[in-house]
């Protein structure tokens, strides 16, 4: 590189023409940002010239050129790398600069016209411009330079906003420097003609630019990626192109025709690509959308968009390298095609329902499993219709129970995965990857709590109307024809609460209800449910809107192109029961617009990991190991492989075999994430210290790691990606073989915290108590995996927030067999389950009069409330969940009395209390 400090004049006195690469961006810069800077700096100088005086140079910026081999008469030429958007600009200031001396000194006009014209002779036309920008900006620059009348551009500008046209920059900054200009010169005698001479005096001598010629062996790209922090930041999408079509340069390829044939459309003003789209907090250009889409998929990484061009470049450099650029084009054409379905739903495909109502649910993290499924796994159109409903059905009722979509980028960036490393993508292995799902941020919710959510949860609050509208439509749309293959609705219709949100005025106070603590408070959670909420394809005014049911039931059975209103057409009164009743209803459609498949059960012989596991060849160890096991060692499978465990070592000391997302190399590793308070840490800890050596000496030809952070210890032993399952079984087993005893040795004479004594009586309660469960209760099994010192049991007609546990009271020499209410003091249910509570309370003691029962709140708010009936440890496991069953039964009908409303009377068989 060589660079070299010019005078702004010196830059455009020579016959010489500076070429922006056609891949470059258009001109961007702006008034409040650029211009009016510029302006200013220019200024300044032309005053300090007037006041005499020393006169500090000013510096402009900097210029990298890279020079362009030119033939027989055309006109030596240079290609701008860095700078274009500052050289486009000193060639407006300049032209109005120009035009606005044209009469007041013809001497100074001609001067300047040298600065803004090359004699062009015999020359190409374009050939007379010293700046030749991008070609979207070619024609409006044309139009601009060679007018040289001010009113002539602005009423081209004017005619463009008439007619809702794109106004090029390049004319604005035009104008906007002539305007200026104007302003400073005219209306000041023969202060203006000194202000003129000034000006000109200031570009000869005191604006100065670093213009950087690179050499043979400089790389322009590279450069210009290095550059890029400079001036207005490129956007990714711009680094992109400039990355395509630079390399396509370098390898003499036909560039103009690639560009127009691939690219042109991605670089439309004002077309589908550049039209910026909210997703979430995030605004950005689709062509931005789409590449961070395609590079999840094709890379199986969660791409940001601050980490998108290094993707892109590592993806292009992998596939497309060593003269494939065209083919690489096709690609990303292919790709757009696919993108655009997604982005412009065609109502009347399967496809288009679901990308619409992800749209409507602002859920795009599925776009690159739907790109992949369209484009890469070779689904037909009969597997992919099957595929497309259970994907609707896993998040519409995510939804609806109000679990987040925030895990789904790495949900599918592993269903991806798994599904290129079956070679394609059956509806069964999709279906069975969705349902093997564990925990709240993964799992695929049933029919239960489904239903509960559906009929009870304050939908247009949480759900917000966007989603109720979403959901409703489609319900509508199944009781019309039956299918989901369309949707029938041109405009969003909106939704319209039956009974009122302001209903004090128009309708009767709620009636007492037995089990109903405020029957006001219930009715204002209800009136947002589903079952009170319908569609309206035309807004009531608000007089109507809360107006008594009498009134507003025949506006909105008028409403018969939305079946969901034929119910009005007959339905004469409307109150809590009813709303209930309807939201049945609907929820019985529901039930059908998103199936469920039911409860996960792998194939007989057939492991989780062929469903989950990331890597082939660690899916194929997991299945070999199992049978090679020494006895006393189990395994299990995990999301990122298997592990596993011995049978004298807590859960959370255990060896493991798995990939991870930022590395795609495999581990073979010996884990200890047991928590401090646990003697057992640090001797393990210690252990795998000592044992390093010797794992180094046998592994010496693969990479050993030792760590510990806040929460884990690992010893480790990486393998590359393509290592075969073979290997790493003999790895493991050898691993195991050099560290197990050692350790095995120590833990001996470790002494085991209380809590980790009473283990066994709490695993052994719970498996009785699994085996008892009655109907509609559930426990989570989530504590057990993750060896948690309590185990929570759910109620499907209950929000997870109350519950039942059992709980390791081992410090005291007891199990707890507990009732929690973990509601918060702003659910609407809660003064109902605080009179639920207190009833709770004075059964257990009075029922429980073998054991201690005690009971207080988390906090001594009050906000949480908790029950305890205290077991002796030594207790029997079937005692202790017989307890359990007695408390369950016990608290469920006063609990779903009031959280329901529904009537409850003391002594019906099922709340009988053995």
């Amino acid at each position: 590189m060589r660079p070299d400090k010019q005078g702004l004049y010196e830059l455009f006195e020579r016959q010489e023409r500076y070429t922006v690469p056609l891949y470059q961006r258009r001109y961007v810069w702006s008034q409040d940002r650029q211009w009016e800077p510029l302006w200013s700096d220019i200024r300044s100088r032309a005053e300090a010239v007037i006041e005499g005086g020393r006169i500090r140079p000013h510096f402009l910026g900097a210029i990298v050129l890279s020079p362009v081999r030119t033939f027989g008469r055309e006109l030596h030429a240079k290609e701008v790398i860095d700078g274009q958007q500052r050289l486009t600009t000193f060639q407006l200031f300049l032209a109005a600069f120009r035009d606005i001396s044209r009469d007041a000194d013809p001497d100074l006009h001609a001067e300047l016209v040298n600065l803004t014209d090359n004699s062009v002779g015999r020359k190409r036309e374009e050939e007379r411009f010293k700046v030749w920008p991008t070609r979207f900006d070619q024609p409006a620059f044309q139009r601009v330079l060679l007018s040289g009348d001010p009113q002539d551009v602005s009423s081209w500008v004017n005619g463009l906003r008439d007619s809702f046209t794109h106004v090029p920059r390049v004319a604005l900054a035009y104008l906007y420097f002539h305007h200026q200009l104007r302003e400073w010169f005219e209306g000041n005698g023969r202060e203006g003609m000194n202000r003129l001479e000034a000006l000109y005096e200031a570009l000869r001598r005191h604006l100065q630019v670093v213009t950087i010629d690179l050499e043979e062996d400089d790389d322009p790209q590279v450069i210009f990626e290095t550059l890029n922090a400079r001036g207005e930041r490129l956007l990714p999408s711009d680094l992109v192109r400039n990355h395509i079509f630079s390399r396509a340069a370098r390898e003499e390829s036909d560039v103009q025709r690639l560009y127009d044939t691939y690219w042109a459309e991605f670089d439309r003003e004002n077309g589908f690509w550049r039209k910026e789209v909210q997703r979430g907090r995030l605004k950005r250009e689709n062509l931005s959308w789409f590449l961070q889409h395609l590079l999840t998929f094709k890379l199986g990484e969660d791409i940001g968009e601050a980490h998108l061009f290094d993707a892109f470049k590592r993806w292009w450099s992998g596939s497309y390298a060593n003269g494939r650029t065209e083919e690489g084009l096709q690609e990303l054409q292919r790709q757009g095609e696919a993108y655009r379905r997604l982005a412009e739903p065609d109502a009347s495909s399967r496809l288009g329902v679901l990308a619409r109502r992800l749209d409507s649910l602002d859920i795009s993290t599925l776009h690159p499993l739907l790109m992949y499924l369209l484009t890469d796994a070779g689904t037909d159109n009969h597997q992919l219709e099957m595929i497309l409903a259970d994907l609707e059905s896993f998040v519409v009722r995510r939804f609806v129970v109000g679990l987040n979509s925030k895990n789904y980028n790495r949900l599918f960036v592993t269903l991806i995965q798994s599904l290129r490393d079956q070679g394609g993508a059956p509806h069964p292995l999709v279906r069975s990857f969705l349902n093997a799902g564990e925990g709240d941020s993964v799992r695929w919710p049933g029919d239960a709590e489904f239903r509960q959510s559906f009929l009870y949860d304050p939908a247009y609050l949480r759900l917000r109307p966007r989603g109720v509208a979403t959901v409703l439509e489609a319900l509508d749309v199944h009781l019309t024809t039956g299918k989901q293959e369309k949707l029938l609705l041109a405009d969003r219709p909106s939704v319209e609460h039956v009974l009122p949100r302001k209903w004090h005025d128009n309708w009767s106070p709620p009636m007492a209800r037995e089990g109903v603590a405020d029957p006001e408070a219930w009715r204002n959670r209800i009136l947002h449910s589903f079952g009170n909420l319908t569609l309206l394809t035309k807004s009531l005014n608000s007089s109507v809107s809360n107006a008594s049911y009498e009134v507003k039931r025949p506006r909105i059975a008028q409403q018969s192109a939305l079946r969901l209103n034929v119910f009005f057409q007959d339905q004469n009164s409307w109150d809590e029961d009813v709303i209930e009743s309807r939201g049945l209803s609907l929820f019985e459609v529901a039930q059908q617009v998103w199936p469920h498949p039911g409860e996960f059960r792998a194939e007989p012989g057939r492991s989780l990991a062929a469903f989950v596991s990331p890597d082939t060849a660690v899916r194929q160890a997991a299945g070999l190991v199992a049978d090679i096991l020494p006895p006393g060692l189990t395994v299990s499978t995990s999301r990122e492989g298997f592990r596993i465990h011995h049978s004298g070592w807590p859960k959370r000391l255990h060896y493991a075999v798995r990939t991870v997302d930022e590395d795609e190399r495999i581990r073979v590793a010996l884990y200890n994430t047991l928590p401090d308070a646990d003697s057992r840490k640090e001797i393990a800890a210690s252990a795998m210290q000592d044992l390093k050596p010797l794992v180094e000496l046998d592994f010496s030809e693969q990479e050993l790691l030792f760590g510990r952070d806040e929460w884990w210890v690992w010893l480790t032993v990486m393998f590359e990606a393509e290592t075969s399952a073979d290997r790493l079984v003999t790895a493991l087993l050898h691993l195991i073989g050099v560290t197990s005893p050692r350790i095995s040795q120590l833990l001996g004479t470790a002494v085991p915290t209380p809590r980790d004594a009473a283990r066994p009586a709490l695993d052994l309660a719970t498996q009785a108590l699994l085996e008892r469960l009655p109907k509609g209760y559930t426990l989570n099994r989530d504590n057990i995996r993750e060896n948690r010192h309590y185990r929570k049991v759910y109620c499907s007609k209950w929000p997870r927030s109350i519950h039942l546990e059992l709980l390791d009271g081992s410090v005291e020499g007891i199990l707890l067999v507990s009732f929690h209410d973990e509601t918060g003091r702003k659910h609407p249910a809660k003064e109902r389950m605080w009179g639920a509570y207190r009833e709770v309370h004075h059964l257990a003691v009075e029922h429980f009069r073998e054991f201690e029962v005690r009971s207080g709140s988390f906090n001594g708010s009050g906000d949480w409330q908790w029950l305890d009936v205290r077991v002796p440890i030594e207790t029997a496991p079937e005692a202790v969940a017989e307890v359990m069953l007695r408390l369950l039964h016990l608290v469920e009908p006063v609990v779903t009395g009031a959280l329901r409303g529904s009537e409850h009377q003391e002594g019906e068989p099922s709340h009988e209390v053995s």
